[in-house]
């Protein structure tokens, strides 16, 4: 969930604040076991119907996991890890709680500590991931631009 950094973030940073980012994996759907068009994997909570709602799902989300799990298998590093360590390299962002069921899956988020993404990397992941402007951004943006083209000085 992006959004956070529209206000939130800046303000936070502004006011020599950080943040403890949770739901890294968005529910599990970051963690590898899911590919993109899945919504449910056998022997997972979201076989039980404990995924995260869809409607909330970000409206890239099956580009976001695949660009997550291509750009993981060319590090050769664990979809956990990265998704973890994408969320560590935000401005801002002091830390991150994971969750875990299994040692196997506490060991995937763990890696996430000694991971460094190439900024290029963090820089593809965040294009996908952008969210469109929301009011009054939207309407913000390109306005001093509207404004001078609405009048002509000669």
């Amino acid at each position: 969930m992006r959004d956070l950094e529209e206000e939130l973030l800046p303000y936070m940073r502004r006011r020599g604040l950080g943040l403890v980012a949770y739901w890294n994996l968005a529910a599990g759907f970051l963690s590898g076991k899911y590919r993109p068009g899945m919504r449910e994997v056998s022997g997972s909570r979201s076989e039980e119907g404990w995924l995260f709602p869809y409607e909330h799902f970000h409206p890239q989300a099956d580009e976001v996991l695949r660009s997550l799990l291509d750009e993981a298998d060319k590090l050769a590093v664990n979809p956990a890890a990265m998704a973890i360590a994408w969320v560590k390299a935000k401005t801002g962002v002091t830390s991150t709680l994971v969750g875990a069921r299994t040692l196997e899956q506490l060991k995937s988020s763990l890696e996430a500590d000694r991971l460094e993404l190439p900024e290029e990397v963090v820089e593809r992941l965040d294009s996908v991931s952008e969210l469109s402007a929301r009011y009054p951004r939207w309407m913000e943006e390109g306005q001093t631009a509207r404004r001078e083209g609405a009048i002509s000085i000669e």
